[in-house]
């Protein structure tokens, strides 16, 4: 699939790595144009600049997405391309890998942040009413999502009203009312001081605990909360702005993480 002027220029790496088989590719579809090299001064940098070729491309040549491909020397580089993709809302799928989007404990994080931009969002309170366990048994959101839907409401703004103590009793209930109200107030928080929100958003779900008590060894949940941190630092930089981006509100940086 490549021309033969990039299997050139691969060749001439190739040699270069230490190795004892002799290895040369060929390509049966021509020399090919001339290539372009980028140098970046780091590996955020290098993100932006292949972003930035490809949507240049895209828009000069009127082609699909689907035409491109972003290769990579290791799995631990996706991440980086994933979040300069998503930031600017190009579709992607990754290829002998997992996601950094598709991990469960990002996917945990950005319902919870889902639910606080968007109350309608059931699903997502769906994921996080017990992400962690918090005893709020499948009865009681059985009886929650009735009395929602009888009332054409969400399930978390429904879990507000008087008189679903009628309805819902006991400790599950009394659950139910300690995580709603709790994230009210991170919704509160949100609208004045969106960073200081999803931190004590984090840190309030004690999910770091919940990640060693759940993975398998405690170098698995200590990667996992890396990854938590990572997509709370790519945020942080999207809600702060910078000298050429405008800060973003908890709504935009959210719609471009999911």
């Amino acid at each position: 699939r490549s021309s033969g002027r990039i299997l050139k220029a691969a060749n001439i790496l190739i040699a270069n790595n230490p190795h004892v088989f002799e290895k040369r590719l060929f390509s049966e579809l021509g020399y090919g144009t001339e290539l372009k090299v980028l140098s970046a001064n780091n590996e955020e940098h290098e993100a932006e600049r292949v972003t930035g070729e490809l949507i240049a491309h895209h828009f000069v040549n009127k082609t699909q997405y689907k035409d491109y491909a972003i290769l990579y020397r290791g799995n631990h580089q996706s991440r980086v391309f994933e979040k300069f993709l998503m930031q600017n809302r190009i579709p992607y799928k990754i290829s002998g890998g997992t996601s950094f989007f598709s991990r469960p404990e990002i996917k945990d994080l950005l319902a919870y942040l889902r639910v606080l931009t968007n109350p309608d969002d059931d699903s997502a309170f769906l994921r996080i009413v017990n992400t962690p366990k918090r005893e709020i048994g499948p009865a009681t959101l059985k009886k929650l999502g009735e009395w929602a839907m009888t009332r054409n409401k969400s399930m978390f703004t429904a879990s507000f009203d008087m008189g679903l103590s009628q309805t819902l009793s006991g400790r599950g209930y009394e659950a139910l009312t300690r995580f709603t109200h709790w994230l009210a107030e991170i919704q509160r928080l949100a609208e004045r001081e969106p960073i200081a929100a999803v931190r004590d958003l984090i840190h309030g779900m004690d999910y770091e605990s919940w990640l060693y008590e759940t993975s398998p060894s405690p170098k698995a949940a200590e990667m996992r909360m890396k990854n938590v941190n990572q997509l709370f630092s790519w945020m942080t930089e999207m809600l702060e702005g910078s000298e050429l981006d405008e800060p973003m509100t908890l709504t935009q940086v959210v719609t471009r993480f999911t």
